[in-house]
């Protein structure tokens, strides 16, 4: 019994100095001058063109690569039919980059922009006139014309980068004044301006994972690409039409708050969550509100949100194969292991032990 207690408060030190070592490079980050890259996201001109020409280099069939002075990586550019784009950014930087990227208000393109990345970063988005948000966890955002973001890039860490862009007319095949109407028909109508996000689940993130393994796709690779493509833009869009309304309703500093609150649910993973009084005090808002505003941005409750983001932590450690399943569950704070093996199978459909065997050695 001392001995497993020793090795779980070991790894809780490990994970503690792990956190610790992240916080001094964000802070360092801070002291260095990023350089900007701003990106007009519309259907005139590529993210490819407008990156090379920034950073003086030449395109490269359909990728950019990031010169040896900034770092290591690409921006690779995927073009389908009807105007659907995927650009990936890929990068380990030696200094930070500060990416502006804007819809105009008059433009006619929406954008889903998705971080693959495991470690979080500094983002905001920004409105008219004020911000709106402050950190990017992993997962997709997804937002109409008239929002602009900017994002301070981690060094010495790799980032993916997906951004996902189509012309609203995409959708005009789907959405027709004869057509029944449905959830996400009634978000877009009744949402000229929104930023809503969304968490990235187990199936979203193979989908995309998948299409940026093609390196050289042939034609039928390509054809699978988009069909890919479609699929992960169907998921998201699906999840966005569970919504009640979008995020325009909520003050900017509002939705600040909540990805505040998001981030500090996901700080307690290896413990129990603060409660919903603890949060509003710390968001400075109401019970109520918090729930109600949470809910609108993220599409599920606090404590839902939590316990999603405890069980992919679980899938990330059962991936290490570094520790017993048991232990996990310790580290995760269950002093119960079947609730634990419930939890999971309730997010995944297999118990810990039925994932693990799917993993192979």
């Amino acid at each position: 019994m001392f001995n497993r207690l020793q090795i779980i408060l070991n790894i809780s030190k490990k994970v503690e100095n792990i956190r610790r070592l992240r916080s001094v490079k964000f802070l360092k980050i801070k002291n260095l001058i990023p350089m900007e890259l701003s990106l007009k996201i519309d259907q005139q001109k590529s993210q490819l063109d407008q990156v090379a020409e920034q950073l003086g280099v030449q395109v490269e069939g359909d990728m950019v690569r990031l010169p040896k002075t900034y770092g290591d990586g690409y921006l690779r550019s995927i073009s389908l039919p009807g105007g659907l784009q995927l650009n990936h950014y890929h990068f380990l930087l030696r200094q930070p980059i500060k990416l502006h990227s804007f819809v105009p208000k008059d433009g006619e393109t929406y954008l889903i922009n998705v971080n693959l990345s495991e470690d979080s970063f500094k983002k905001d988005l920004i409105g008219e006139p004020a911000e709106i948000g402050k950190i990017l966890p992993m997962g997709c955002f997804f937002y109409s014309p008239g929002v602009e973001s900017y994002g301070n890039s981690p060094i010495n860490i790799p980032f993916d980068i997906i951004i996902i862009t189509f012309p609203t007319s995409f959708l005009d095949f789907y959405i027709t004044e004869s057509s029944p109407e449905d959830g996400f028909s009634r978000f877009i109508s009744g949402s000229p301006k929104f930023c809503v996000f969304e968490d990235l689940d187990y199936g979203q993130e193979g989908i995309l994972r998948e299409v940026l393994s093609h390196e050289d796709p042939g034609a039928l690779d390509k054809l699978q690409m988009h069909t890919d493509i479609l699929r992960f833009l169907l998921s998201v869009l699906t999840k966005v039409g569970q919504r009640s309304e979008g995020s325009s309703a909520l003050h900017p500093d509002d939705l600040q708050k909540l990805f505040m609150i998001s981030a500090i649910l996901k700080s307690h993973l290896h413990g129990s969550p603060p409660s919903i009084d603890e949060l509003a005090r710390e968001a400075g808002m109401s019970a109520s509100k918090l729930k109600r505003g949470f809910k609108q941005v993220f599409g599920i409750p606090p404590y839902q949100y939590y316990l999603k983001a405890k069980m992919g932590e679980a899938r990330k450690l059962l991936q290490s194969r570094s520790y017993a399943i048991s232990e996990i569950g310790h580290i995760l704070g269950y002093s119960n292991l079947s609730k634990f093996s419930q939890a999971f199978k309730k997010e995944f459909g297999m118990t810990p032990r039925q994932y693990r065997g799917t993993i192979g050695s």
